[in-house]
């Protein structure tokens, strides 16, 4: 679920920075890439009007993640998560709506859909 200031603030906040591909691509033929901070407070954003236990390990695990490529190991616990308390396709559209902000960071190939 990505918001209107999230998508101000990646935008401005990219193309202020010239951030670079982790393939070494300008900006101009690469991805957005936003930093991990970011990322970890749309993987927190994801799990809102969810409650529990779980919730709060989730949330612990997406704040002490230390690398892009362990929220990204995350998001099936997400996807349970949200799944058992709102719906399958709510958690499809939660999941599938952060796959931009992992543009840059992930390969390609694995950027799939749920």
């Amino acid at each position: 679920m990505l918001s209107v200031a999230s998508n101000l603030f990646r935008s401005s906040r990219s193309e202020s920075m010239g951030v670079r591909s982790i393939w070494g691509h300008s900006k101009s033929s690469a991805p957005i890439k936003i930093d991990l901070r970011d990322i970890q407070d749309e993987m927190r954003g994801l799990l809102v009007g969810c409650v529990g236990e779980h919730v709060q390990r989730l949330i612990f695990k997406v704040t002490a993640a230390q690398k892009v490529s362990e929220l990204w190991m995350l998001r099936s616990d997400m996807y349970q998560t949200i799944a058992l308390q709102h719906s399958q396709t709510e958690a499809a559209k939660r999941i599938n709506g952060v796959l931009t902000f992992f543009e840059g960071w992930i390969p390609p190939s694995q950027l799939t859909r749920i």
